[in-house]
């Protein structure tokens, strides 16, 4: 990876696989802090890059640049917590996937006991 990581690298471990979550620069990290939140809280929610710039992400604080959600979302994709479907029309749109559900959920868990 070529991104300036500053922040520490967490492994998860589900079943058998290592998933490596490596989150880069602040603003990044808390880009994609926000979009799993969305995310939690929607679990079936999916769009594109724009539309995810435009509705997931509160209104209430300072939008990142459209390249700092790119980012954020190529380290969610990498870490197997959301999935990356480019379809018929050449659009790419991202959604959760089954495992990064499951890690939120157990994340929840964790923080509240």
């Amino acid at each position: 990876m070529r991104h300036s990581c500053v922040l520490a690298r967490h492994l998860l471990r589900s079943d058998r696989r290592l998933q490596l979550i490596v989150m880069c620069e602040a603003s990044v990290s808390k880009t994609a802090r926000v979009i799993l939140d969305y995310l939690r809280r929607n679990p079936d929610a999916q769009d594109t890059l724009s539309g995810i710039a435009e509705w997931w992400l509160p209104e209430d604080v300072a939008k990142p640049r459209t390249a700092s959600i790119k980012q954020a979302l190529d380290e969610l994709v990498s870490a197997g917590l959301v999935f990356e479907h480019q379809g018929k029309d050449s659009q790419v749109s991202y959604r959760m996937t089954v495992y990064g559900l499951r890690e939120l959920e157990r994340q929840i868990l964790k923080e509240e006991g």
